[in-house]
């Protein structure tokens, strides 16, 4: 899980710079065919593996308060529920790279 969100920050942070150059010039910063691409095929994987980080960290979650569930320490169910949160912001990451992989699908088939 952990992982899986630094790659999508990672992919998020490069991705920026060329979204504010389009919003601002209406124009590709690189006028290729193979960046769509990249676009293209880089939103599908990354779709991807933060929809495998999702299930890993809600399963492993489930799973850790379920071995501890005889435990008597309370503040370890606390921690475990705040993965619930790490897992939800990956979550809609997820759903932002789909999003994403629509828009950059539309842009493949229009050859912009």
């Amino acid at each position: 899980m952990f992982y899986v969100s630094i790659l999508g920050l990672v992919y998020t942070a490069m991705q920026i710079p060329l979204a504010v150059y389009y919003l601002r010039a209406r124009k590709r910063l690189m006028e290729r065919y193979s960046l769509l691409h990249i676009d293209f095929y880089g939103d599908k994987i990354m779709s991807l593996l933060l929809g495998a980080g999702v299930g890993a960290a809600f399963g492993a979650t489930r799973d850790l308060n379920k071995a501890y569930e005889e435990s008597n320490v309370p503040k370890i169910h606390d921690f475990f529920d705040l993965s619930y949160v790490a897992a939800v912001f990956i979550l809609i990451g997820c759903l932002g790279s789909a999003i994403s992989s629509i828009f950059s699908s539309l842009a493949l088939s229009k050859g912009e």
